[in-house]
């Protein structure tokens, strides 16, 4: 009988790290940012290049069709330690032997599309992620009081999610019609509305740093805005060292579907930023014309920390920012302290207009 041969199925070179004391996988430990062995605690310096590393957008030749082929097709890396074939889906780019243990990362030049530029490093490990989670829940207004008090055992593992962010330089020209509505009352008590309009027109010029457009299967753009921001200053070149005991996910999404995402932002900050100038009170219509130039972009691995846990026969899956520790969406809320807040509100705003009524008789 002839063994059968999975066409999709693609060999990589992945690299591991060695501890030069006993011989142990290495993994990238955050508090000394080095890595570390895990069985004889040795840490081994490796070089970082610190700083941001960006690349023009124009004449990028991105090759989507390799790109979304290697990312159906099933990858294996084979361990150099024991010999089993490590099954690597989707768009993983990192993986451990589930026999041996050893930690492998896929080889920089044979990811498929465009080569990661940045890393920003987690700064704390899963222990110190595990207090700051049950401490930050404890603060969230609309958590359970329950949960505040008993946290569920979690299980907690570390990923990169993988983010393009662009930097821009716009020149903008615009001309609209604004309306500003005033409301008085005469000598006689009779209330009346005045409606003035009037024509604006300019010109705004203006960088735009950093617009980030997170890529990932997995994170929705809500979960990843709610773990924002992430300090860029501590940015590092890629290195797979950061990655070492680490998920990490190649980007889904191409560089110009990302980037079409980063100037709808872009634009709509100019625009605030252009009616911030006038006093108004509705707008009739605006016009712009943006010209771009000094378009530049990086593509970066963001650290995120994973909660999986069950509350209340319901399972749960949060994520924390691996740089500041900031807690995201996904965790348990109270709908008596949600309704509780609506009813309030409502209270507030009949407050106002009954207020403003009298004031106006």
């Amino acid at each position: 009988m002839s063994e059968e041969i999975d066409i999709n199925k693609r060999e990589l070179l992945g690299t591991e790290a060695k501890c030069s004391s006993c011989g142990g996988g290495l993994l990238f430990d955050p508090p000394s940012q080095e890595l570390k062995c895990p069985f004889c605690s040795t840490i081994t310096p490796f070089n970082k290049r610190y700083g941001e590393f960006k690349n023009s957008i124009q004449g990028v030749n991105e090759d989507n069709e390799s790109h979304n082929k290697w990312a159906k097709e099933m990858k294996v890396v084979k361990c150099g330690s024991c010999g089993a074939e490590i099954i690597l889906n989707g768009l993983e780019t990192t993986k451990n032997c589930p026999y041996c243990g050893s930690d492998y990362v896929v080889n920089t030049d044979q990811l498929a599309g465009l080569k990661p530029d940045i890393v920003i490093p987690f700064l704390f490990n899963e222990e110190e992620a595990s207090k700051r989670f049950v401490k930050g829940i404890k603060k969230k207004f609309f958590a359970p009081r329950v949960l505040k008090k008993s946290f569920p055992k979690s299980k907690i593992h570390g990923i990169f999610l993988p983010t393009f962010t662009f930097d821009t330089h716009t020149y903008t020209m615009y001309n609209g019609v604004l309306e500003k509505v005033t409301h008085y009352t005469d000598a006689k008590g009779k209330s009346h509305t005045k409606v003035n309009r009037f024509n604006i027109k300019g010109e705004l010029e203006r960088d735009n740093p950093d617009y980030l457009v997170e890529t990932s299967s997995k994170v929705v753009p809500k979960e990843m805005n709610a773990l924002l921001p992430y300090d860029f200053s501590k940015s590092c070149g890629y290195d797979t060292n950061f990655l070492r005991g680490y998920g990490v996910e190649h980007y889904q999404d191409s560089l110009e579907s990302c980037y079409a995402t980063a100037r709808k932002e872009m634009e709509a900050s100019i625009r605030s930023a252009i009616l911030s100038r006038y006093d108004y009170t509705n707008v009739v219509s605006l016009n712009m014309k943006h010209i771009y130039s000094n378009e530049l972009y990086s593509y970066r691995l963001m650290p995120v920390y994973c909660f999986e846990y069950e509350y209340k026969n319901k399972h749960y899956l949060t994520y924390m920012n691996g740089q500041t520790g900031k807690i995201g969406t996904g965790y348990p809320t109270s709908k008596l302290k949600k309704a509780l807040v609506i009813i309030l509100t409502i209270i507030g705003i009949a407050a106002i207009v009954l207020l403003l009524m009298l004031l106006s008789e």
